[in-house]
């Protein structure tokens, strides 16, 4: 793990009000993924008027701080007395707007980047994927239309920094050192941060009367204190090697490194003998994972071609990596497919039971090199995350439901190709039950 200096940040702390100031730039490497108040279908609109919003910053730096834990908190209920401390409640925001001092963390954007460029992902009109952003369109692929083809979303990329602002009590300063710390080495602004889009990182600050560690090593010693804390909110392990990767990468631009490191899990997931088997098309090149077996099992229904399963167990270890999980089956037929067995299953969707979405434990991010001059760094970053309460299921369209298993049980039961086939969880002689260390085998 290579180390980055410290930088130094400003800080003005007032003798009668006992707060201290930070004024920092902030650049924003990686194209950012919507990022407005209106969701357009697949269009994703940033905000025209106010690219970069504080609330959406205070949004990211409440969750880094409950992440890193920088207080020790070893319960829920004190975890949010603290956190209320530091970022202020809903009563402590009546109480600013009724000209009653508050000593939460102020946090606002005095200057505005000037623009945002669209980064066109997919080709106008069409469901072709632009040449060389194809790890980019396999983690933006709410953008495709996939109706018409031809209303395709774009990305944002601002080209131009924009200053921060956080006001804060000097009680509150190694809090807010921490969540910063954090954010600015794994968070992001706009949607789907945990897949690299809109990440950031500090440009320059306007003092140098105080320092805190951007380091991802010296960061992580200094401030995270989950040794002991209950696995009740997502959170970084107390151990920085077990959760995190980093290489440099050869990628001379953020957008071009982000491909490279979304093409990562996209070989893992779907490549050509990792996640399928080879074939003339898509269609025909057969999962090694065992979802899709998994699911013909369930619902009773697959072409013909397909009748006989490649892999040997009945799982859903994809949910590793987030939900909801949508499959679909490229020769289903949706009116028909519980009527004829020799249809493939309708689409269906993986959830937790009880909820609509769960959160990827695995957060990608593409950084600056500890030279600006150096080519970007590939980051993947495992959150402690608490497993759902009631398990998965799944739902196929015609509203049937069947439980599902997603733990992998053993190396023995990771080895699920059946007649020699692969199996996605092996690497050479290396085995895992867990799909997230499998991911981390691609930096090494």
């Amino acid at each position: 793990m290579r180390e980055t200096r410290w930088k130094r940040v400003p800080l003005a702390t007032s003798a009668a009000t006992g707060r201290v100031k930070y004024l920092l730039q902030v650049e924003v490497l990686t194209p950012m993924f919507g990022g407005g108040v209106e969701i357009d279908g697949s269009r994703k609109p940033c905000d025209p008027i106010t690219l970069i919003r504080g609330a959406s910053i205070r949004g990211q730096l409440r969750f880094w701080w409950r992440a890193v834990n920088p207080r020790g908190c070893t319960a829920v209920k004190e975890l949010r007395v603290a956190e209320a401390e530091v970022f202020g409640t809903a009563a402590s925001g009546k109480a600013k707007q009724a000209g009653v001092a508050t000593r939460a963390l102020s946090v606002c954007v005095p200057q505005q980047p000037a623009r945002a460029e669209d980064v066109q992902v997919f080709e106008e009109g069409s469901k072709r994927i632009k040449r060389g952003l194809e790890g980019v369109a396999y983690g933006a692929f709410p953008l495709r239309d996939t109706e018409s083809a031809n209303v395709h979303g774009v990305l944002h990329q601002i080209r131009d920094p924009f200053s921060l602002e956080l006001d804060f009590p000097a009680s509150s300063q190694r809090d807010i050192d921490a969540a910063l710390w954090a954010w600015l080495n794994f968070g992001g602004l706009g949607g789907r941060t945990r897949r690299g889009f809109g990440a950031v990182a500090l440009k320059r600050s306007n003092s140098d009367t105080a320092r805190f560690p951007l380091g991802v090593a010296d960061g992580w010693k200094e401030f995270v204190r989950n040794d002991g804390a209950p696995a009740a909110w997502p959170r970084l392990p107390h151990v920085a090697q077990a959760a995190f990767r980093e290489v440099h990468g050869r990628e001379e631009t953020p957008v071009s490194a982000l491909n490279v490191l979304l093409r990562k899990l996209q070989t893992l997931r779907q490549g050509v003998r990792v996640g399928r088997a080879k074939g003339e098309t898509k269609a025909q090149g057969r999962s090694y994972w065992p979802e899709p077996d998994s699911i013909r099992a369930l619902v009773g229904t697959s072409l013909p071609r397909h009748r006989d399963p490649v892999t040997g167990t009945k799982l859903f270890p994809r949910a590793a990596f987030g939900t909801p999980i949508i499959f679909h089956f490229l020769d289903a037929n949706e009116g028909g497919a519980r009527r004829n067995r020799n249809l493939e299953p309708p689409d269906t969707t993986l959830n937790p039971v009880d909820k609509g979405r769960f959160a990827s434990s695995l957060i990608l991010r593409v950084a600056r090199g500890p030279d600006q001059r150096m080519p970007f760094m590939l980051r993947a970053l495992r959150l402690e995350h608490p497993a759902p309460e009631g398990g998965y299921e799944l739902t196929a369209s015609d509203r049937d439901i069947y439980p599902v298993e997603t733990r992998i049980q053993s190396a023995e039961h990771a080895r699920w190709g059946l007649d020699g086939r692969p199996s996605p969880l092996v690497k050479g002689d290396f085995v895992t039950t867990d799909p997230i260390e499998r991911f981390f085998k691609e930096f090494e």
